[in-house]
């Protein structure tokens, strides 16, 4: 990772799609950064499959209208009930639509930002998410994707240790495009067994 001059302080990502028979000899350590905060921290992986949707200003307009107004009904109904004790009401963008933290495909959220299309800078198609990197697995709303390993854990996780994303009360997205593309105003005949690669050039948004 490299710090863009157009973005600040952001860190410039740079994806690469590697095969394993093409990895030379292993480096006995791995080259300096700029900044230990763009390193990420070890950790161990949990893998799970989860079932997303998209965000709420994709929808159509009548399925956001039903579910404003259902989310409308809950906090009213929370708000008569005054029991502090009793869970908040359930949210679409929070509890049910798209999980936190770091995760392989699904849809992209679009909460800090209007929705917008991102295309191939080289070929100029659409991209599709492949990778969201989080800087945690649960916080704030998303109270409810909590593991149950973790419930004994501070509500407040941004008050414990660094996470190991490089990234600080923020969440990034990884759009990448098909592979084989021709850049711009070309084209290119797509064998078989390339439509069948995984994507491998990467937008972040």
């Amino acid at each position: 990772m490299r710090t863009a001059s157009d973005r600040g302080t952001a860190p410039r990502l740079h994806l690469r799609w590697r095969r394993s028979r093409a990895i030379g000899e292993l480096l006995a350590a791995p080259p300096a950064v700029g900044y230990d905060g763009f390193v990420p921290e070890p950790c161990v992986l949990h893998p799970e499959q989860v079932t997303t949707y998209p965000f709420a200003g994709l929808l159509p307009e009548d399925l956001r209208t039903r579910i404003d107004a259902r989310e409308d009904a809950l906090e009213e109904a929370a708000e008569l009930g005054a029991d502090d004790n009793e869970a908040d009401p359930v949210c679409y963008q929070y509890d049910l639509s798209m999980p936190p933290g770091w995760r392989v495909g699904g849809y992209a959220s679009w909460h800090t930002t209007d929705p917008y299309p991102v295309n191939c800078r080289s070929c100029r198609t659409p991209t599709s998410l492949l990778l969201t990197v989080d800087s945690s697995a649960w916080a704030g709303g998303s109270g409810s994707w909590k593991p149950l390993e973790d419930r004994d854990l501070p509500a407040h996780r941004y008050a414990t240790p660094r996470p190991p994303a490089p990234l600080e009360h923020s969440m990034a997205h990884l759009f990448a495009a098909r592979p084989g593309n021709a850049p711009a105003g070309q084209s290119r005949a797509l064998p078989d067994a390339d439509a069948q690669r995984p994507p491998r050039t990467a937008e972040l948004r």
